[in-house]
């Protein structure tokens, strides 16, 4: 995204706005907010008179992060992006006793090699007892430990503090704890100096074996990588963890993430049971295979879809009885690759569908809503 960003409004929560403006300098003008568990209303047509509510509820994951639930005359559709399952998600009054036609499902970690991570609390104790054990070896201890750009601030938090200190960021992570500066997540729990804190708050490329090695020639050091791909020994964080010369573990890969596991992935799917599941990871391998969870599908047919009399002729033949609805949330300007919400398995002519408003829904537009569906 560049600051030239003018393909189309994009939704999302207020703390995703303030981070694309401030991060990619885009224009207020195209964004549109939608509380956590707030629903909005938008409308397929020109004439205003095909609506589709859209649903922002809370997906467990980086700060900002929304799952969207969609429904309108195509029935209900849920996109959940990236999630982390959580039982009290099925007691939203929008997905408890629910039908949902399709969902559009976070399988980054979709195979039985990740079968259960670490919950908030047991990686905050795993990585204090840890830092506590070298610590006790030698005070001088640093800790460098890699996350992503955005996630996971609330363990820092917890770190800060149980150890009474500061967490190292660069300038870039701390622009973002500005914005996120919070009760939560406090900005005060951090720092850009390297002299008030002796846990570092890095980028995962940037704690690897030669790196943390080259570090540990000022002073000892460790790394730490909450990940999911730690259950993985195939991948990345099977190796390069050990100094081959002291035959030292410099870096430890903990089994946790801001994805769904393996487990979790399977309970969401009991509870929500809906009737078709595509996923969101596309990438060949673990990720792309949904069938493992076929078994807690709705074996219910799907209702007719019964076309609004204003959905012209120009509309209804190419879509048949399948639906391509899409909302060019992110398009990528070098690429121009568009990444599709909402997207039926079989292949139509493109046909974009005018999103001219964005209302509040009030209780009788949503019961005209479930008079639609």
């Amino acid at each position: 995204m560049t600051p030239e960003w003018s393909y189309g409004t994009i939704y999302c929560s207020p703390i995703s706005k303030a981070l694309l403006i401030r991060t990619y300098g885009l224009d207020p003008n195209f964004i549109v907010t939608v509380e956590v568990n707030q629903t909005i209303l938008l409308f397929l047509d020109e004439g205003l008179s095909v609506p589709m509510s859209v649903t922002a509820i809370d997906a467990n994951h980086c700060p900002g992060s929304v799952m969207f639930l969609f429904e309108g005359f195509f029935g209900t559709i849920l996109c959940t992006g990236d999630f982390r399952y959580s039982p009290v998600m099925m007691n939203h009054p929008k997905l408890k006793d629910k039908i949902v036609d399709q969902v559009y499902l976070d399988t980054t970690f979709g195979s039985p090699i990740f079968s259960s991570f670490m919950s908030r609390e047991e990686i905050i104790n795993s990585m204090e007892t840890l830092m506590r054990q070298h610590l006790e070896k030698d005070p001088k201890y640093k800790f460098l430990i890699g996350v992503d750009s955005l996630g996971k601030e609330d363990l820092f938090v917890a770190l800060s503090v149980r150890f009474d200190t500061q967490i190292v960021v660069d300038h870039h992570r701390m622009v973002t704890l500005e914005i996120l500066d919070s009760e939560e997540v406090p900005k005060k729990c951090f720092t850009t100096d390297p002299q008030n804190g002796f846990i570092f708050a890095k980028e995962k490329k940037q704690v690897t074996l030669n790196k943390i090695i080259k570090a540990a020639e000022h002073g000892p050091c460790l790394g730490i990588v909450p990940t999911g791909w730690a259950l993985d020994q195939s991948s990345w964080t099977g190796k390069n963890k050990y100094n081959r010369e002291t035959g030292i573990q410099m870096i430890y890969y903990l089994p946790y993430s801001l994805h769904s596991s393996w487990q979790e992935l399977n309970q969401f799917m009991k509870e929500l049971r809906p009737r078709s599941c595509k996923p969101v990871v596309t990438t060949p391998g673990l990720h792309a295979n949904t069938s493992n969870f076929t078994e807690h599908l709705n074996p219910e047919p799907a209702l007719p879809i019964v076309f609004p009399p204003a959905y012209s002729s120009l509309y209804k033949p190419a879509l048949g009885h399948s639906i391509k609805e899409q909302l060019y949330l992110v398009t990528e300007k070098k690429t121009k690759r568009r990444r599709t919400i909402i997207e039926e398995e079989e292949e139509f002519n493109d046909i974009e569908i005018p999103l001219s408003q964005s209302t509040a829904i009030s209780k009788e537009e949503e019961e005209e809503m479930n008079d639609l569906t």
